[in-house]
Formats: C-alpha cells, sequence, structure tokens
C-alpha cells in the first residue's frame, strides 16, 4: 500500500472502505496446459470424485504445498486395511489433445503403521465421451513408496503417447498401503498436472530410465 498506486495516485484500498492505504492481495493460478479443472484445490475438491472408496475417506485440507492461504489439498485420510487402493478421479476430454500426454503431482504421505504407503498418478483412456466404451489404453506413473516426513514429494513425471482411439480419459491419484492388514495412512495430494505437450517431437522412453528405443553407433 505504500508503493503502488493508479496514475492518479491513489493508493490502494484493501478494505474496501473508500480510504486508500490498506494492502490488497489478489489470488490467482495459472494452469497453462493442465487439462484437469481445480488441480490446486482452491477451497474446495470440485469437480474431483473419490474412486474406488466410500466418499468419508475424502475431505479438503488447508494444508497446501505452496503455503497459500487461499488454497488446499485433498486429504485421503484413515485408510485401513490391505489391499486397498483409494484415490480421486476425473473425466477429460481428450479427442482434440496432442500427441503426447504428461501426468505429475504432488503427494503428502503419513505412515501410521506399517509397512510404509504408496502413491501414484493413473490415466485410463476410453473410446467413448464421459469415460464411456472400452479402455483403450493406460499411462500410470511410478510410486512414491514411504511417509514423505511431513514434506511434499513430487509424483514422477510420466509421459506417453495418446492412444489413436482415445476420446476421454480418466484421471485418478491413488493411495495404497500394501497387503499389510494393519496398513494405516493418509495422503493429501496438490499440484496435480494431467496435460498435452505439443513441443515434444518424439518419445524416447527416458522418462521411465529405458532406453531400449535407441541403438548405439
Amino acid at each position: 500500500s505504500t508503493t503502488i498506486t493508479d496514475v492518479a495516485g491513489n493508493a490502494l484500498d484493501g478494505d474496501a472502505n473508500g480510504t486508500g492505504g490498506d494492502d490488497f492481495v489478489w489470488a490467482f493460478q495459472v494452469l497453462g496446459t493442465n487439462l484437469v479443472e481445480n488441480p490446486n484445490f482452491d477451497g474446495d475438491m470440485n469437480p474431483w470424485t473419490p474412486t474406488d472408496a466410500p466418499p468419508a475417506f475424502f475431505a479438503f485440507d488447508a494444508g497446501d504445498v505452496d503455503d497459500a492461504a487461499t488454497s488446499g489439498s485433498a486429504l485421503i485420510t484413515g485408510v485401513l486395511g490391505a489391499d486397498l487402493v483409494v484415490g480421486l478421479s476425473q473425466c477429460i476430454d481428450v479427442s482434440a489433445m496432442d500427441i503426447v500426454l504428461g501426468l505429475s503431482g504432488r503427494v503428502l504421505l503419513t505412515n501410521n503403521s506399517t509397512p510404509d504407503p504408496g502413491a501414484y498418478g493413473i490415466v485410463t483412456f476410453y473410446d467413448g465421451a464421459g469415460c464411456t466404451g472400452a479402455e483403450v489404453g493406460e499411462l500410470s506413473t511410478d510410486v512414491v513408496v514411504g511417509d514423505t516426513g511431513g514434506g511434499w514429494a513430487e509424483i514422477p513425471w510420466a509421459n506417453s503417447i495418446k492412444p489413436a482411439a482415445a476420446v476421454s480419459a480418466l484421471v485418478s491419484f491413488a493411495g495404497t498401503g500394501g497387503a499389510d492388514p494393519s496398513a494405516d495412512f493418509d495422503a493429501a495430494f496438490d499440484s496435480l498436472v494431467f496435460r498435452d505437450i505439443p513441443e515434444a517431437i518424439f518419445f524416447d522412453g527416458f522418462e521411465s530410465g529405458d532406453t531400449a528405443a535407441w541403438v548405439s553407433d
């Protein structure tokens, strides 16, 4: 409020009382080519929906990867039992997307027992609109394993060529406690990304460490 004015010299009026001199905050986000809606959970979890678990597992949480006061995360909590995979999803129209698609995000894992929990992203492609019809392909990230020590870990980037028949894609991020019946963990997700990569010339597999597509000469 002490340095920013309009062309007439009027200072910011942050509390809108007609008298300048108050700081003003404007929160915004830059999504770029991100295809998912509300990837940063700004105020709520819409339009993300629970997958493979009761809605009671899910809640909006004020914890945010950027510590933004106007944003939060999607918290999966109270997950108990063996071989239980819980996640949140939304369906994306990919009919007009570029040939290469990428997937990533951030996760905060809390291990309340053993073994260590895991988290990952997965996309299932469909040949019909609205994630209907036949499954025509899948894209999945590597799994983040173990308690992240109160910090946010990156879900490793995964890139894939879009299946030619793909019209829609179910984008999901999930947590799992493994096979131990005593599994007990929490997982918070934020900054989720599913995007087309128009600048990609080809897909070489280096993201996974696979060099099979390359030959030496």
